[in-house]
């Protein structure tokens, strides 16, 4: 039956089989996407003709994993027009000057995942040459093991620069940290200070970024000073900040003395949905109490959402 379809109708059906969908891309844990990965691996060996088809659908979406990795992606890359091929990149961690080459050569990228679990400087240091050659529209962050040397240091340094200046066409955030989990922990803790540090660094930077229209964050109604949350709606152009986690009763936000929260911050909503559907907090109907600023201290049950907490 393949064999008689029209090549334009079977490119088709392939980019169904390998479209990955933004919460799957974004996902804490690399595990969906690698088994998805080897999963459509498959189909190149079918024959000439789907390989021909598939070649460059097998690239729109990569994720690095380890050096070795880095460096054979950047190998072939370089092979005709392969890396025009690549719109969504993952890199997991720092490996080395390959993936300078590996950012190099890939001029359409549009999604880019960086993983801040870098080990060293020098494991670092061709992630951040390879940062200033590109210009995606969405950045995604993680930051799983909170590592607190040199080399995390010059990428995020590197990250907020590019997000102020030299990528024009950033208009979405992914925020990795969620404060609502460092209540109680030791302040004087160097993972700690070194999560704190970083975290308000880029919340910060987001009111200098001039086409930011979409913030994603852990969960956006527990909100305190110099949260990326009240730095994301000093912007203008923000226009929606995304809560990967459902509301829990209790929270609160600042809504008397910033009321464009109102209609900008958007949470999940219960029920069995295809995809994540979204509604704004100002569209009370659809929640059970009015969100209100406090400052009283609760106790929350701490729950985290599948797709962001899954290792």
């Amino acid at each position: 039956m393949f064999e008689t379809l029209p090549e334009e109708l079977l490119h088709q059906i392939m980019a169904m089989c390998h479209s990955v969908d933004y919460d799957v891309f974004a996902n804490r844990s690399p595990q969906q996407l690698l088994a998805h990965r080897n999963e459509t691996a498959h189909l190149l060996l079918v024959c000439n003709r789907w390989r021909r088809v598939v070649t460059p659908l097998k690239y729109e979406t990569v994720i690095v994993t380890s050096r070795a990795e880095a460096s054979i992606l950047a190998s072939i890359l370089s092979r005709g027009r392969v890396g025009s091929y690549v719109k969504k990149l993952r890199i997991e961690g720092g490996f080395g000057q390959a993936l300078h080459k590996v950012l190099s050569q890939v001029p359409r990228l549009v999604y880019l995942f960086v993983s801040l679990d870098i080990t060293s400087e020098s494991k670092g240091a061709g992630l951040c040459a390879g940062l200033k050659l590109v210009n995606p529209r969405y950045l995604i962050l993680r930051d799983r093991r909170i590592l607190g040397n040199k080399g995390v240091h010059s990428v995020v340094d590197t990250l907020i620069a590019c997000m102020k200046t030299s990528w024009t066409n950033l208009i979405s955030y992914d925020h990795p940290y969620d404060e609502f989990l460092w209540i109680g922990e030791e302040y004087s803790s160097h993972r700690y200070r070194a999560r704190t540090q970083r975290s308000r660094a880029l919340a910060r930077a987001l009111v200098d970024v001039p086409k930011l229209q979409i913030v994603h964050v852990p969960r956006a109604y527990y909100i305190r000073e110099d949260d990326v949350v009240l730095n994301a709606i000093k912007n203008a152009s923000v226009q929606r900040i995304f809560s990967w986690m459902p509301w829990q009763d209790g929270f609160m936000v600042p809504l008397d003395r910033y009321p464009r929260l109102r209609d900008t911050i958007y949470l999940p909503l219960p029920g069995p949905w295809l995809r994540p559907t979204y509604a704004a907090i100002g569209q009370g109907s659809l929640f059970p109490t009015t969100f209100k600023f406090s400052t009283q201290s609760y106790e929350f049950k701490r729950l985290w959402s599948d797709r962001w907490s899954s290792d």
